[in-house]
């Protein structure tokens, strides 16, 4: 008697379909899903910010506070090591996207909620993402930023 090599296979499988294919499926647990992000519209990001200073942090860490001068369009950030940077800020509707002009460069965020955390997120002017890290928004505070040249005397 011959007995043919995908005969044999297929009888195989379907014997672990029928066994183990019931079995198997109830006992996955479907992965757990990741908070919904939600986009902050234009007017309730300007509501948040505008003459206001917010606090980011990047993986609990202080990176920066920028801030959002009243006339809408005006930006001042300034790193944690002190460095500062004008420039001015828009939004791009079809992107969802914060884009930032800066004297030698263009940065573009979504800004987003996520249960009850705001976070950052880098993206291209598009609005595709661009793997960088996430900023978290660690607090909005009604001060001004102060930067300029340090006092000498």
């Amino acid at each position: 008697m011959t007995v043919s090599y995908r005969a044999v296979i297929s009888t195989l499988a379907a014997v672990m379909i029928a066994t183990l294919g019931p079995a198997t499926a109830q006992q996955v647990e479907p992965a757990p899903k990741a908070p919904a992000l939600r986009d902050i519209p234009l007017d309730e990001w300007m509501d948040r910010t505008l003459g206001r200073t917010v606090y980011y942090t990047i993986d609990g860490a202080a990176f920066g506070r920028e801030y959002y001068a009243p006339d809408g369009q005006g930006v001042v950030f300034q790193h944690v090591d002190g460095t500062c940077m004008e420039g001015e800020w828009f939004y791009r509707e079809e992107a969802s996207a914060y884009c930032f002009i800066w004297p030698l460069s263009l940065s573009c965020f979504r800004h987003v909620d996520r249960n009850e955390e705001t976070l950052i997120l880098a993206v291209d002017p598009d609005g595709t993402p661009t793997g960088d890290l996430p900023q978290r928004v660690e607090r909005i505070a009604i001060v001004p930023l102060s930067c300029g040249p340090a006092v000498t005397s």
